[in-house]
């Protein structure tokens, strides 16, 4: 672990902030609003240059939606935000919605005016349901509630597997079962389930159930807890891997076996938040919880200059060593929360030692916001936005940073 002075809460958070409010937020707004067609614009190069009309991916349009609708429920927000968060949800609900078998489309044209992907990706029904939720608590929107509860009731009554635990990876437009050797969109089979849907179902559920805490709603969180607490965290502490069968029997093959070092830490903080709302605060972290960061620390974090590489294999070796943007914003959220709960300072040392990476080479002080992916040669590259890059993860990490270092 790292050795160092431990860093100030005070002078962390000023330069949180800075990042927040004079890198991240001056390059989305105004300039995510699509005044033309609606939703959000969401094509733009490294250098922040608009690229153009593209079909709107409903994730990205989601992850947006809520990344406003939380910011304009914070002092970092304004009356401002609450219009272009209501922008985004007028686009989802006119134009993303399925108005014959309910939920969303993957993805649609640029204008919303056809569902170029219709089928139903149980993870773009977790960001549905993420930013339905956040939208109608800052709103105060009736019809975004209601929204969110049918898609709560569909989401059960279709992609949950009653038998086995968890969602069915996705289903046709109608809500039916795809032959099992299919693949779609995100390169998961129907007969197989992925770690990231169900750590996004895990996060959509939790913000449903600060809105709606009733009974069905906390039944199904708890069952995502445990099959995000003992699937994506293996019993030995170990990182578990990414890609299962339908029983939740580990995949065979490289690429489902990778360690998600982004998705492990991601998964830490939370499960830690959604065993927070349902049984209060939490006064120790869970033994495996803890063993499996600190073996992802030992596993895929760079001591030298701060961050965590991209990903790993089983037999514990990183890999893959660019850095992406959105890995790092998770692990401050992570590290900041475990270090809140237990007061490690080591936790705090590493917490500041990624802050200091983000600052020096993921942060874009020329174009603003974050670069994509700073390869190990210290390359930048990537789009600044598309359906997937969205003020969704670095966003939130400085909210949520900042809220942490409050409650601290």
């Amino acid at each position: 672990m790292l050795e160092q002075p431990i860093p100030e809460l005070s002078d962390l958070r000023e330069r949180l902030e800075t990042i927040l409010l004079k890198n991240i937020l001056p390059f989305w707004r105004p300039r995510v609003i699509d005044q033309n067609l609606g939703g959000y614009r969401l094509n733009h190069d490294r250098r922040g240059r608009w690229r153009g009309d593209v079909d709107k991916g409903f994730i990205g349009q989601a992850r947006t939606l809520w990344f406003f609708s939380c910011l304009a429920n914070t002092s970092y927000g304004d009356d401002q935000d609450l219009e272009i968060a209501r922008h985004g949800f007028g686009f989802i609900r006119d134009h993303c919605w399925d108005d014959v078998n309910g939920g969303f489309h993957w993805i649609v044209d640029a204008a919303g005016a056809r569902a170029v992907r219709p089928e139903k990706h149980s993870l773009a029904q977790a960001f549905g349901l993420f930013a339905l939720s956040a939208y109608a608590e800052t709103s105060g929107d009736a019809e975004a509630q209601g929204m969110a509860a049918e898609l709560f009731d569909l989401l059960v009554a279709h992609a949950r597997d009653d038998e086995q635990g968890g969602c069915f990876e996705f289903l046709e437009a109608d809500w039916q079962k795809p032959p099992p050797e299919r693949s779609m969109y995100i390169g998961v089979r129907a007969d197989e389930k992925s770690t990231n849907t169900h750590l996004h179902l895990l996060e959509g559920l939790t913000q449903y159930y600060r809105f709606s805490p009733d009974n069905p709603v906390e039944r199904f969180l708890r069952e995502l807890i445990d099959i995000q607490s003992r699937r994506a965290v293996a019993v030995d502490g170990v990182a578990g891997t990414n890609m299962f069968r339908a029983d939740w029997t580990p995949c065979d093959g490289e690429s489902t076996q990778r360690i998600l070092y982004g998705h492990i830490v991601e998964n830490i903080w939370l499960l830690l938040e959604a065993r927070g709302y349902l049984d209060g605060t939490l006064a120790v972290v869970p033994q495996p919880l803890l063993d499996c960061f600190e073996k992802t620390v030992e596993q895929g974090y760079d001591y030298r200059l701060g961050g965590f590489y991209a990903w790993g294999s089983v037999d514990g070796k990183a890999t893959r060593f660019g850095k992406d943007w959105w890995v790092q914003a998770e692990a401050l959220v992570c590290t900041l929360y475990l270090y809140r709960i237990n007061r490690d300072p080591t936790l705090l040392n590493i917490f500041a030692h990624i802050l200091a990476w983000i600052e020096k080479h993921q942060v874009d002080c020329k174009a603003g916001d974050w670069h994509r992916v700073v390869t190990p040669l210290g390359r930048r590259l990537g789009s600044k936005a598309d359906s997937w890059k969205t003020p969704y993860h670095n966003g939130r990490a400085m909210l949520k940073c900042l809220q942490l270092i409050d409650e601290l």
